[in-house]
């Protein structure tokens, strides 16, 4: 549709627009990335990484990832019918108060609410949690998957809050 690559339409129409200079699409026709961590499965041992695709194929930072959970908040992403509709308390998870939305997933921690999002591939895994009526966002990128920083429900309220 667009004439180009996914990568190159991605960084194009939704990086770029949004200042996420740190942010890209890894495929064998884009560049090589200076500086970019490498996987682990475990302390000691590389994660093999095939070649990637889709999610697993993008890099970002903590400041980027930022942008975007600003931008996407803030109604500069997706309009406001549309970012009602990805909230709404669509299905109920096994874990008691734990629901999935469109594309994001809405929790409790204490007493606080929070949206967040995670993902993850060989040796690498992301979360980000964004605190609503707080107006508190945590993010964690690692390439460590087995530490136990990373669970998505993992209470961060008591550090955060006190509670």
């Amino acid at each position: 549709v667009s004439g180009g690559s996914y990568g190159r339409f991605l960084v194009s129409n939704m990086f770029a627009p949004l200042g996420m200079e740190d942010t890209g699409y890894d495929d064998s026709s884009i560049r090589i990335i200076e500086h970019h961590a490498e996987g682990y499965i475990s302390s000691y041992r590389k994660a093999a990484y095939p070649h990637p695709c889709v999610a697993g194929a993008l890099h970002s930072t903590v400041e980027d990832i930022y942008k975007w959970q600003q931008a996407l908040f803030g109604g500069q992403v997706v309009s406001q019918e549309s970012w009602d509709t990805m909230i709404e308390l669509a299905a109920p998870l096994p874990h008691e108060g734990w629901y999935l939305g469109y594309g994001v997933f809405i929790d409790q921690d204490t007493d606080h609410t929070y949206i967040s999002h995670n993902g993850g591939t060989n040796g690498f895994f992301s979360t980000m949690r964004y605190y609503t009526a707080d107006n508190v966002t945590v993010i964690i990128l690692t390439n460590r998957p087995d530490s136990i920083i990373w669970r998505q429900r993992d209470p961060f309220g008591p550090i955060l809050f006190g509670d």
